[in-house]
């Protein structure tokens, strides 16, 4: 396990606090948008979030601001933090998005099974 010097759970809130340098963001679920918003602005790492492709918060957020997308492959499986199994799988593919291009750097050279996205164009 490889762990952040700084972690926020829901308990800290860390949607409320103030980001310093590399933040990977694993938001919950529920309500990704301020998540995605705040890293698109924070542009200093990495998100974990559902690849909602089509919704309002793609469109209007991630597509005109990533860098790159890597869809990971098949349904991603979450640990505890205490390493234990969390039960079921999210209903959608994971998307990792980097805002920045060192970001996008380690998305391209990391070992994770997906589509990696560099290029794209709205209609």
């Amino acid at each position: 396990w490889v762990r952040a010097v700084r972690t926020y759970t829901k308990v800290e809130d860390g949607l409320s606090r103030e980001w310093r340098g590399r933040a990977f963001v694993n938001p919950p679920f529920s309500n990704t948008r301020p998540w995605i918003k705040k890293s698109s602005e924070h542009k200093n790492g990495i998100l974990l979030v559902p690849a909602s492709l089509e919704s309002t918060t793609w469109k209007e957020i991630v597509w005109p601001n990533a860098a790159v997308i890597l869809l990971l492959s098949g349904r991603t499986r979450f640990n505890n933090p205490d390493g234990s199994k969390t039960y079921g799988r999210p209903l959608r593919p994971i998307a990792l998005i980097a805002w920045t291009q060192p970001d996008a750097d380690v998305l391209r050279t990391c070992d994770l099974p997906g589509t990696l996205l560099e290029t794209w164009r709205q209609r």
